[in-house]
């Protein structure tokens, strides 16, 4: 029986019974991850989906790099927020991460099938709100996650596939979102072309955002339009050079770390920073969004927030670990 045949017929039966769904995807999870003939699924640069629901992968190699940067952002209760300090960084195997943010259908998905309850007040911004009409349902990066329920999704993931699907670290999103770039954007020096490759504070953005606080910020926004004023669906903007898309803007991305401020000595082997649970206060998040100013779009930025903090701009990707 042909592999088309047999999804058809495990689509079906997950269909009608939601409580084979696990075992559907764990089946469904080891047709599709395996790697087309003369393919290695451990070979830098290798896209798989390990079920017709599970997102699209990219294999990323292993590698060094510095991580953070000697630069400090004032930030809005006037304190000062350290990028670094700079430390080397050894990521010793390869890895698969998403080559998109998680959408708000994958994100459904989960919850449809597991049942974890949303409790929170986070709402879409008005101009999210005004911007949305029109756009193709669920094609959008989730939002209003908090670093609990992107870490249950993750968990959720894991066990439907039986594959060790995990939050990236901190040290790993910097390592994708570089993409082996030494300059001092992914892309070069400048923020020239920053509308080609992210989805930023811009033109278009600030257009709508006249009555927000980030427009009375100087130098704020890029100059140029990357033709979003808010959230943009996955894959419109050039991806990086491992081939992942939106690491820098669109929206905020939950890592697996105790944000721990300045950087410790150590892991430096690409792992989290883990804390005992009452010491754990902030968790880190990544990479800006569409109305974050341009100094939070920088790699090296660190944001954090308690875990349980939810935002219409908070969202993330997960990182899969592959077998030797």
């Amino acid at each position: 029986m042909g592999s088309g045949r047999l999804v058809g017929q495990f689509l079906t039966v997950a269909r009608g019974a939601t409580h084979w769904m696990p075992l559907c995807l764990m089946f469904l999870a080891a047709l599709y991850a395996l790697p087309s003939r003369g393919q290695s699924a451990s070979v830098p640069g290798y896209v798989f989906q390990d079920c017709p629901t599970c997102p699209s992968m990219v294999v990323v190699p292993s590698g060094q790099f510095v991580m953070g940067e000697e630069r400090v952002s004032r930030m809005r209760d006037d304190s000062l927020r350290p990028h670094g300090p700079e430390r080397r960084i050894n990521i010793p195997q390869a890895f698969a991460v998403a080559r998109f943010e998680v959408s708000e259908a994958e994100f459904s998905d989960f919850v449809t099938d597991s049942g974890h309850r949303m409790e929170s007040d986070c709402e879409l911004s008005d101009e999210e709100v005004a911007d949305g009409v029109g756009r193709a349902p669920g094609a959008l990066p989730a939002v209003c996650v908090s670093w609990r329920d992107a870490t249950a999704y993750v968990e959720w993931l894991a066990y439907s596939t039986g594959l060790p699907y995990r939050l990236l670290t901190e040290a790993e999103w910097e390592y994708v979102a570089r993409a082996g770039s030494r300059e001092e954007w992914p892309w070069g020096a400048t923020t020239q072309d920053i509308c080609r490759y992210a989805n930023v504070l811009d033109e278009s953005a600030m257009r709508v955002l006249s009555d927000h606080p980030v427009s009375r910020v100087p130098d704020a926004a890029a100059n140029c339009s990357d033709g979003a004023a808010t959230r943009s669906p996955k894959g419109r903007y050039v991806a990086n050079s491992f081939g992942v898309y939106d690491m820098v803007g669109n929206v905020w991305e939950w890592v697996a770390d105790c944000s721990v401020l300045p950087y410790p000595d150590r892991p430096t082997d690409g792992s989290a920073v883990l804390l005992e649970a009452d010491q754990c206060t902030h968790r880190a998040i990544r990479g800006g969004s569409w109305r974050s100013r341009l100094e939070r779009q920088r790699v090296t930025f660190r944001g954090r927030d308690p875990e349980d903090t939810r935002s219409d701009i908070f969202g993330f990707r997960v990182a899969r670990s592959l077998s030797d």
